[in-house]
């Protein structure tokens, strides 16, 4: 009996652990700078971290420039130690991905929006999303009603 009650209860706290979604991946919004795109790569060390680098991609000829080989930037609460820069942002995982403070601003719709929190989770199958909670009382920051979020596609696919 006693077996049977152990069992279930790491049944019940397994079933309770927060979800760890993969990021590993090349993102972009697809929008061009100069006729270039700029893309984010990701690569995920299990839930314990994420390195974070970026390249350059010609809008004609899809060449690649400025590239920045991936450093692990992103870390779990935990696993600070993996850190491989002199500061990197904590994460926390949550039911649909992770989430981590940074305070900056965003330029989104011809608008700039300061914001506190950051999320990360998959809009569908390939392409990240990232939800910005917008911190800014004024009033065209408003109209988000507290968060703002864009997509980066996923450059392969």
């Amino acid at each position: 009996m006693r077996n049977i009650l152990v069992l279930a209860a790491l049944l019940f706290v397994d079933g309770a652990a927060e979800a760890c979604v993969g990021f590993t991946g090349s993102y972009s919004m697809f929008r061009p700078v100069a006729g270039k795109y700029h893309v984010l790569v990701l690569d995920q060390n299990d839930c314990k971290a994420v390195a974070a680098g970026s390249f350059q991609l010609d809008e004609k000829t899809s060449a690649v420039t400025d590239e920045v080989e991936p450093k692990v930037f992103y870390v779990e609460k935990n696993h600070t130690k993996l850190c491989e820069l002199s500061a990197c942002r904590v994460f926390t995982t949550t039911a649909s991905g992770l989430e981590f403070a940074e305070s900056a601003s965003i330029y989104i719709d011809g608008i700039t929006c300061r914001y506190d929190r950051v999320s990360w989770s998959r809009q569908d199958t390939w392409d990240l999303k990232v939800t910005y909670r917008i911190t800014d009382s004024s009033s065209a920051c408003r109209k988000y009603r507290g968060a703002a979020s864009v997509i980066l596609k996923d450059i392969k696919h």
